[in-house]
């Protein structure tokens, strides 16, 4: 037998029929509502996970990393194909969030994950993206530093013309970091120009697309075997590198060897022919 839960929401009084009148079972009444259509409205954007008001997630990770901030070769490695293994959880409650998983053994791994609610904007869904976005185009350790803040602030005013000025010396008032602060003055910024029309997002038809198989990462083991092979091919290298070093080391060794012998021998018969030459002298002046 199923429960309705909701029910012991509403006053005592009227608990089996919620009066309109009452304030209690009104407020309650309109909590539902709104719970109940925010749930539709997540059960309805499900059906086309990567779209959000003509945004294509998806293809606009991939229009950032053709970003100049994001060129170099160790960039690109990390941020290959993670549009592939983008994940989308669409909230009933929650705004939007976004969190990036990286790697330093296995760029493969690499992975963003997007929150989005009813209270999401285009503005702070573009920004989120692009942030996390950032977050995997480093290196795991740089989480918010300078370089991360740097290289977002670039990448914005790549992407839509924003300028942070001196973004390094961003005041973070009330937020965690100054990074977070950042986000800010960009997702403002942003929406200032969505709204006025200076930037236009093109509109897509949602319609069911493929995603792409998504390369499992290989167990423990299996990246413990990389790296031992890795190891001792890095081992024979150095192995031969200094066994070759070793034998030219030997041959000047031998080389020099040879030398200071046959200077000691020369001046061993110089000692002795300057000692014979002064005993003839003495015996002569006898």
């Amino acid at each position: 037998m199923l429960i309705d839960k909701t029910k012991k929401l509403w006053c005592p009084q009227h608990r089996e029929e919620p009066d309109a009148a009452c304030p209690t079972c009104a407020s309650v009444d309109r909590h539902v509502s709104l719970a109940r259509e925010r749930r539709a409205w997540a059960a309805q954007h499900r059906k086309t996970p990567f779209l959000f008001e003509g945004i294509d997630m998806r293809q606009q990770l991939r229009e950032f990393a053709r970003l100049p901030a994001f060129e170099g070769a160790d960039s690109q490695l990390r941020i290959a194909g993670v549009w592939n293994r983008l994940r989308v959880i669409w909230s009933s409650t929650a705004t939007t969030s976004g969190r990036a998983t990286t790697s330093s053994v296995n760029p493969a791994v690499n992975r963003i994950r997007v929150t989005v609610g009813p209270r999401s904007s285009r503005a702070g869904l573009l920004e989120t993206l692009l942030h996390e976005l950032v977050h995997v185009s480093l290196p795991h350790e740089q989480h918010h530093s300078e370089e991360f803040i740097l290289r977002l602030a670039r990448a914005a005013r790549e992407a839509w013309g924003l300028r942070v000025p001196h973004p390094l010396e961003t005041p973070r008032g009330t937020r965690s970091c100054v990074a977070y602060a950042v986000d800010d003055i960009i997702r403002d910024e942003l929406r200032a120009k969505l709204e006025s029309g200076e930037i236009r997002i093109q509109i897509r038809i949602p319609i069911r697309i493929p995603i792409a198989p998504v390369e499992e990462p290989p167990d423990r083991n299996e990246q413990r075997r990389r790296q031992v092979e890795r190891r001792a091919q890095r081992a024979r290298k150095m192995l031969e590198h200094y066994e070759r070093t070793s034998r030219r080391v030997a041959k000047l060794v031998g080389k020099w060897r040879r030398t200071v012998r046959y200077y000691e021998r020369e001046a061993a018969k110089r000692e002795s022919s300057a000692a014979s030459t002064g005993k003839k002298e003495h015996h002569g002046n006898a």
